[in-house]
């Protein structure tokens, strides 16, 4: 099979699909994507997260120390609701909520109602209000049980990811229900990152790499992660996670360099890469790149649907539409970079 790790999955009970990662590919991408992330050139030129370009860095509250357990609680909740594509707004809007109900961020949450975190939700503008606040609620009664203390810190004190995906399984069977909702690999990866961020963490969990739509697509679109037909979301992601981790692990990798170098070109350039002027200047990866996948299958129903035609790489001339682009608040004038 030579250097790529062929993986079958099984789709509606009979259909094979097949997922292939090219090891070697993928290593020239992330060399690429860390060497250009860690000398500051293309988009990282303008934004890294040094500068507090982040949105973890960006939106902090006020008058919080970064060791402080009230911090701690803040970010992890914070993160728990998270949608990476839309996390500078939400992170903004979790301040907000801070200032407004700051009980619901601390042990006095248990003494409020589902209906209680879902107003909140509303009322600063989080978009995904009923599922959060369910995810909310149900994981504060886990977070500050005799178990846990309230401490988020100690769901990082596993040797590796699976190990807490094992324990939240057990404790969802002893608890005769889901319990840590929202905090699957993705997002424990990310709540990972960020505590290791701001050194409260002595070590991370082994197999820690915050795969979301920005890191598959990067992977699909310059062949590391190559498929047939339509494939679960979940399932790339899994497979994405454990092979972006271990080459970390293997090269001395910084998961912290490489995870903010995918975000950054992600969420700045790979969503209109086809109306960006001059893409070469801004994405390095841009000779590896086939165009970016089609996210309509994934976004309708969080699958990937390898099948359908890429999407076109920049232009050398932008699109008529391309002032919408520069008027999107969490994006980049990327046209006027350069």
């Amino acid at each position: 099979m030579g250097p790529g790790l062929f993986i079958s999955c099984l789709l509606s009970g009979a259909i094979m699909a097949k997922l292939t990662f090219h090891k070697d590919r993928a290593m020239t991408l992330v060399q690429r994507a860390r060497e250009a992330y860690l000398k500051r050139t293309h988009l990282y030129g303008r934004v890294h997260v040094d500068d507090a370009s982040a949105p973890q860095h960006m939106h902090r509250p006020l008058g919080l120390t970064l060791d402080s357990r009230e911090y701690h609680l803040f970010l992890f909740f914070a993160t728990l609701l998270t949608y990476r594509s839309q996390s500078e707004r939400w992170f903004g809007q979790a301040v907000r909520m801070h200032e407004l109900y700051p009980a619901l961020f601390s042990e006095a949450v248990l003494k409020h109602t589902v209906e209680d975190i879902h107003e909140a939700l509303v009322e600063v503008g989080y978009m995904h209000h009923e599922q959060g606040s369910g995810y909310w609620h149900q994981t504060a009664h886990t977070l500050f049980s005799d178990e846990l203390e309230g401490d988020p810190l100690k769901l990082f004190a596993f040797r590796t990811v699976d190990d807490y995906l094992v324990y939240k399984r057990k404790l969802s069977r002893n608890k005769k229900g889901e319990q840590l909702p929202g905090i699957g690999p993705k997002i424990y990866s990310l709540m990972a990152l960020f505590f290791e961020e701001i050194g409260a963490l002595d070590r991370m969990p082994k197999g820690v790499f915050p795969v979301d739509i920005h890191v598959m697509r990067i992977c699909i679109g310059a062949g590391a992660l190559e498929g047939e037909g339509v494939v679960e979301a979940a399932r790339v992601a899994e497979l994405v996670r454990k092979e972006l981790s271990s080459i970390c692990e293997k090269n001395g990798i910084s998961v912290q360099d490489l995870a903010h170098a995918f975000w950054f070109l992600g969420n700045r350039a790979c969503f209109r890469c086809s109306r960006i002027k001059g893409i070469d200047r801004v994405c390095p990866l841009v000779s590896l790149c086939g165009g970016s996948p089609n996210t309509r299958e994934y976004s309708k129903r969080g699958k990937w649907d390898f099948s359908a035609p890429r999407n076109r790489k920049g232009k050398q001339h932008p699109q008529q539409t391309f002032d919408e682009f520069e008027t999107l608040g969490y994006f980049l004038d990327l046209q006027k970079i350069y």
